[in-house]
């Protein structure tokens, strides 16, 4: 069956423009979280947590070996 990897990058978006700019550093150490959605329907509570990490050293991540379905990805408030 497919698996599928989920990743990206956490910056400091100072011109709030969702784009990573050149002078917009990734952030280090950051605890992202991975939740698949259980019931077709996102951000209604029916998510369960299935894994996190911690950014690199240049704020990216990434989840491998995810069955295909819907994800979200969150940062804790405690960051």
């Amino acid at each position: 069956s497919p698996i599928c990897s989920i990743g990206n990058l956490v910056w400091n978006d100072v011109d709030n423009d969702g784009t990573p700019d050149p002078t917009e550093d990734g952030l280090a150490s950051v605890k992202v979280e991975l939740f698949r959605d259980v019931d077709g329907v996102p951000g209604n509570g029916a998510e369960t947590l299935v894994g996190w990490t911690y950014t690199d050293s240049k704020g990216f991540y990434i989840f491998n070996g995810q069955a295909p379905g819907t994800y979200q990805v969150k940062i804790p408030e405690s960051n």
